[in-house]
């Protein structure tokens, strides 16, 4: 949504986002590993119920998957880097 509420405040400066980026999948990976990690650790002291850290992942691999699916037909490019 931030990027639509953005290309509407550029459009009449005939200005466009052409490329967004996103961390690659193995990057999304490290990170999902690195919390699952920390919450094996510490779980007695973060407020995270059980499968929390894969809840926020997988919603981020939706936003990733909807932006993507938004801007397939347009100019804008989404980069996995």
């Amino acid at each position: 949504m931030d990027f639509d509420i953005i290309s509407e405040i550029l459009r009449p400066y005939e200005l466009t986002i052409n490329k967004i980026l996103v961390p690659n999948p193995s990057k999304r990976n490290k990170k999902l590993a690195d919390g699952q990690e920390m919450y094996r650790n510490h779980s007695r002291w973060l407020h995270f119920y059980p499968g929390e850290i894969e809840d926020i992942y997988n919603d981020f691999e939706e936003e990733i998957k909807d932006l993507k699916t938004r801007y397939e037909n347009t100019e804008t490019k989404i980069l996995e880097i």
